[in-house]
């Protein structure tokens, strides 16, 4: 009989022992280490990647990349790229001349065109180009210019433009209207732009 009791006895005991294994996860933890579970488990909010101010890249004021005042590149006024606002590119100061080319003679202006603005400093030439009869009738229809460069006589002498045509070897320098285009005419006659026309060989030296 004692042999049974102590036997049962011991069965209780093991099962008792038994009794506190099994998943860690469905044990209620003690009041206080709940919250520390809880936290590990969920992500500290002080942790890397918490998305919290002070965490690098959490996107707040400061940090690189975040987009705000002060940042590189955020394209606000005067920063780098930001532009100037009109997007014209017009330079303030300059008087504009108008040049009107046949295309056929549009290379050697371009080196004109540098030549007259190096000497006059204070005069933007804008160069348009075109074919010749073309070009003129677009001038008698109101397109603006201040002078016609042609080597097209017909184009030069078209009664149209009602202008006399200032001739400089087979090259024609019509003078639309009276203004800064008359330095134009002159710079080309009897100045470096002749001597421009005639390293391109369109005159002969």
């Amino acid at each position: 009989m004692r042999g049974v009791i102590v036997m049962l006895l011991a069965g209780v005991l093991a099962a008792g022992g038994c009794a506190g294994t099994g998943d860690p996860e469905n044990v209620v933890a003690p009041t206080g280490a709940a919250g520390h579970r809880d936290s590990t488990r969920a992500g500290d909010a002080s942790g890397p990647g918490a998305g919290t101010d002070g965490v690098p890249n959490a996107g707040t004021d400061g940090v690189p990349g975040a987009g705000t005042d002060g940042v590189p590149n955020a394209g606000t006024d005067g920063g780098p790229g930001a532009g100037t606002g009109d997007g014209s590119g017009a330079r303030a100061g300059l008087v504009e001349l108008r040049v009107a080319v046949d295309e056929s003679l549009a290379q050697a202006f371009v080196q004109v065109e540098q030549g007259f603005e190096a000497q006059h400093p204070n005069i933007e030439v804008v160069l348009a180009y075109g074919e010749g009869l073309s070009l003129a009738d677009r001038i008698a229809g109101g397109e603006p210019a201040d002078v016609f460069v042609t080597d097209d006589p017909f184009a030069a002498r078209g009664a149209r433009l009602n202008a006399e045509p200032v001739e400089v070897g087979r090259v024609s320098l019509v003078p639309v209207k009276p203004g800064p285009g008359d330095e134009f005419v002159t710079f080309v006659r009897d100045g470096d732009g002749r001597r421009i026309l005639v390293d391109s060989g369109l005159l002969r030296p």
